[in-house]
């Protein structure tokens, strides 16, 4: 095999591919998230990682409960750090009504935590908060938002 690998020295084509796959991430026997994508490539080189290059759908769950969704142009999992990072057009709802939309995301698993530094928008049933920087539970049911630049209520007529 080593001399099978010396024959690509090219990072590009040193990937496992598979279309349209279904990972599913548990946690002591309990289902805890299931990411779809139209395409991933998986390399197996150090750091160890998994790219969705052309999309991806997020879902966690809380025991038999899908408790929140994410999706977005691209993701990268790096498989040492336990880190899904997101980007571009990024959506994240919960079960609450919430929504939040920003350009980058990252989830990191071992904290179950999602976060990021960039502008964000948040809009619940009653109001979209926009600011910079976030902190949040991976189901987004508490969030801190690091710098709020606005707040504007919704007013049902």
């Amino acid at each position: 095999m080593q001399r099978v690998d010396a024959l690509f020295t090219d990072e590009e084509v040193q990937y496992d591919v598979a279309y349209d796959p279904v990972m599913i991430y548990t946690e002591e026997g309990e289902k805890r998230l299931e990411i779809t994508a139209p395409l991933l490539k998986s390399y197996n080189k150090n750091p160890r990682r998994t790219e969705f290059t052309e999309g991806l759908k997020v879902a966690f769950y809380s025991g038999k409960t899908n408790t929140s969704n994410l999706t977005a142009n691209y993701g990268e999992n790096n498989e040492q750090k336990r880190e899904l990072v997101v980007e571009g057009n990024v959506v994240f709802k919960n079960n609450k009504g919430e929504q939040l939309e920003t350009e980058k995301l990252t989830w990191i698993e071992k904290e179950a935590k999602i976060k990021t530094e960039y502008a964000i928008t948040i809009t619940t049933p009653t109001e979209i908060i926009t600011g910079y920087g976030l902190e949040a539970d991976e189901d987004f049911s508490n969030y801190t938002i690091n710098s709020i630049s606005g707040i504007v209520n919704i007013e049902d007529e």
